[in-house]
């Protein structure tokens, strides 16, 4: 798993006053914080799934199905790949965000190209809206108490318990680094 530490160095790239009045700078640091800050969150999310599977295993060979080792552990699995969703989205959302605010057609052309990450909406509303639906429907029951080939479906959006499901946030967060590079760092007017 990647873990990033970008944010120090292009915020002080961009706190020259030259590039941005405060409120804009603050804005934009705001932003890259916590892009950088989901990013890594998702990697160690996905490192906790990892853990936990390894530990379900074992806890239900000690305590079997019913046991509560199992469910412990169960409980752990599902509310980390829950969170992970989360970082997902929120990483993708402060992006998009970040794009947006600064105008810059290369950063919203780096979000176009990774527009597929939005599916992880879908995935995270199916479990943060999880109580409308016991009414109507027990399809949400189903579905996340369920992983087929270490993926789950939520809202019909595959989550895959897999180090390469991480590979487009990180090549999305790596570009739009990278562009932070090009019109900001060393060497740059």
């Amino acid at each position: 798993m990647k873990f990033f530490n970008d944010y120090k160095r292009i915020r002080s790239y961009i706190s020259d006053p030259k590039h941005y009045p405060r409120e804009t700078y603050d804005t934009i640091s705001v932003l890259l914080y916590y892009l950088e800050f989901y990013v890594n969150t998702a990697s160690i999310q996905m490192s906790r799934i990892f853990e936990d599977d390894k530990e379900l295993k074992d806890a239900y060979h000690l305590t079997g199905p019913e046991g509560h080792g199992t469910m412990v552990v169960t409980t752990r699995y599902f509310a980390d790949i829950h969170f992970c969703i989360v970082s997902l989205d929120k990483a993708y959302k402060l992006a998009k965000e970040l794009a947006a605010y600064m105008k810059d057609d290369e950063l919203q052309g780096i979000m176009e190209k990774y527009s597929h990450l939005d599916a992880y909406r879908k995935a995270r509303n199916a479990l943060e809206h999880m109580e409308e639906n016991f009414t109507k429907s027990h399809w949400f029951l189903r579905d996340m108490s369920t992983v087929v080939n270490d993926t789950i479906t939520l809202n019909r959006t595959e989550f895959k318990i897999h180090e390469s499901t991480l590979q487009p946030i990180y090549a999305m967060y790596e570009e739009v680094i990278d562009r932070f590079e090009e019109l900001y760092g060393p060497g740059r007017q």
